[in-house]
C-alpha cells in the first residue's frame, strides 16, 4: 500500500508539474502520505517553486511531518495556502510549523 501511495503522489506530481502555469496547485487530499510521504513531497516542492497551494487533508501527519513543511516554508515564498484540515499534530508540531511561518 506504501508503494501504491508514492506512485500515486508521483503521477499527481507529474501531471500537475508538466502544466506551464506558473503557479500550481497540489492536492493531495486524504491519500494518507504520513510524515515520509510528506517529507519526499515537502523535497520535491523545494526544487518547483511554482507551488503555490498545497492540500494535505488527512494525511496521519505527526510532529515530524509538520518540521519538514515549517524547513519548506522557510525556504518556498510562492506558497500561498496550505490546507492541514483533520491532521493531529500536537502542540510540537504547531510550534514547528508557526516557525516556518515565521521566517517566510
Amino acid at each position: 500500500p506504501e508503494e501504491a501511495l508514492r506512485e500515486a503522489m508521483l503521477e499527481r506530481i507529474k501531471k500537475d508539474w508538466s502544466s506551464t502555469e506558473t503557479k500550481v496547485t497540489l492536492d493531495f487530499k486524504g491519500l494518507r502520505l504520513r510524515d515520509l510521504g510528506v517529507i519526499a513531497l515537502c523535497q520535491a516542492i523545494d526544487v518547483r517553486p511554482n507551488v503555490c497551494e498545497l492540500v494535505l487533508q488527512v494525511q496521519g501527519l505527526t510532529c515530524t511531518g509538520l518540521t519538514q513543511l515549517g524547513e519548506l516554508l522557510t525556504s518556498t515564498k510562492n506558497l500561498e495556502k496550505l490546507d492541514l484540515w483533520g491532521n493531529q499534530f500536537g502542540d510540537e508540531g504547531l510550534r514547528a510549523l508557526s516557525q516556518g511561518l515565521k521566517l517566510n
